[in-house]
This record gives C-alpha cells, sequence and structure tokens, in this order.
C-alpha cells in the first residue's frame, strides 16, 4: 500500500512537512507511534508537504509531482539546518 509522503514521495526529491500549520488532531495524529504513517497523505492533500529538488539532478531526471505536493524554493534553507564547522570561517 503505498500512502504520499510516508512511501511514497516522488524519485529525486526530498521531502518536508509542515506540522506548525496542521490542525490539532493532525498533529497528535502524526507523533503518534504506527498511526503516524496515516498522517503523511492528509499533510500532502492539505498542502503541507514540500519537495526539494536533489541538485545532482536535472528537471529531465526527475519525477513528476502530483497531488498536493508543492515545491521549495531551490534557495530555502530550513532553520538550524545548516552547521558551521569552523567558527572561524566566514559564513
Amino acid at each position: 500500500m503505498k500512502l504520499a509522503g510516508w512511501n511514497d514521495i516522488p524519485w529525486g526529491y526530498g521531502a518536508r512537512f509542515d506540522t506548525a500549520s496542521a490542525p490539532v488532531w493532525l498533529r497528535i495524529l502524526y507523533a503518534t507511534p504506527f498511526l503516524d504513517r496515516f498522517a503523511y497523505p492528509q499533510l500532502v492533500s492539505r498542502g503541507l508537504g514540500f519537495l526539494a529538488r536533489h541538485p545532482g539532478l536535472s528537471a529531465t531526471e526527475l519525477d513528476p509531482v502530483t497531488g498536493g505536493w508543492r515545491l521549495e524554493d531551490p534557495h530555502y534553507r530550513s532553520p538550524g539546518s545548516v552547521t558551521w564547522l569552523h567558527p572561524d570561517r566566514d559564513k
């Protein structure tokens, strides 16, 4: 059984979900072990699933994006997703 966002993400993309904008009942479902897999299709259908394109692939190598997925801006970086390992190096 394929569930969008759980085990069915278009090839060539990474997925991120905006659970902060989801209703309370969906956040509870998302945080419940085993049942969490049923929250992902709901998040995608509500437009809360974002796809980030793999930087090493061309547009022809990517699977088509269908459903409620939204594409992230290629220059977007999630807060806290970058760690500088050399504090003395310019950012």
